[in-house]
């Protein structure tokens, strides 16, 4: 595999619209955090819901250690073995470490919260999108234990975009990392 880029941001802050356009333009294949998360509350006969993949998550580190999701989508990349592969959400700080040890290239997607608040009103994506009021929501992002990390660890990526305007924008700032980081 010649490029893994992990993408670093809160929920809503436009990770899935980064994945999503690299995978349509470069052709990347990506692998969601939650993805793994949610073929297992399938299993189950769980429903998908942000509790749900917290609760999850929680319990699959606590069992066998802080990288042990993160460790998975690498490992499912290293068996795909695209030209450019994503890993969509790193998280936790270990995860972070863990990444550059293996020569993740890093990602931060930022939002303001009004933004990202606005997309979660009408994301249906999850049984519980569209719930919370903005303190919750905002409450959230600093007490939920997959959520409260995210902007400390994107202080450490190694490139930001500040997903703040159009889409253009955005594609933009996409094609400028990505003709850096195959240079």
């Amino acid at each position: 595999m010649s490029l893994i880029i992990g993408l670093i941001g809160q929920k809503l802050s436009g990770k899935d619209t980064v994945a999503n356009y690299l995978v349509n333009r470069y052709g990347a294949v990506s692998i969601a955090s939650s993805q793994l998360l949610d073929e297992t509350l399938q299993v189950l006969g769980l429903p998908k819901s942000r509790e749900n993949e917290t609760s999850l998550a929680v319990a699959l580190r606590t069992a066998f250690g802080e990288n042990i999701l993160n460790s998975a989508n690498l490992n499912r990349l290293r068996n795909i073995n695209p030209k450019i592969g994503l890993v969509n959400g790193i998280r936790r700080p270990q995860e972070l470490i863990q990444s550059k040890q293996e020569h993740v290239r890093t990602i931060y997607i930022s939002a303001p919260a009004e933004a990202r608040y606005e997309r979660y009103k009408f994301r249906q994506e999850k049984k519980d999108d569209g719930v919370l009021s903005f303190e919750d929501f905002l409450r959230q992002d600093t007490e939920s234990p997959t959520e409260k990390d995210i902007v400390t660890i994107g202080e450490q990526a190694e490139f930001m975009i500040n997903n703040a305007s159009d889409l253009q924008t955005l594609y933009t700032e996409i094609d400028r990392i990505i003709e850096q980081l195959l240079a």
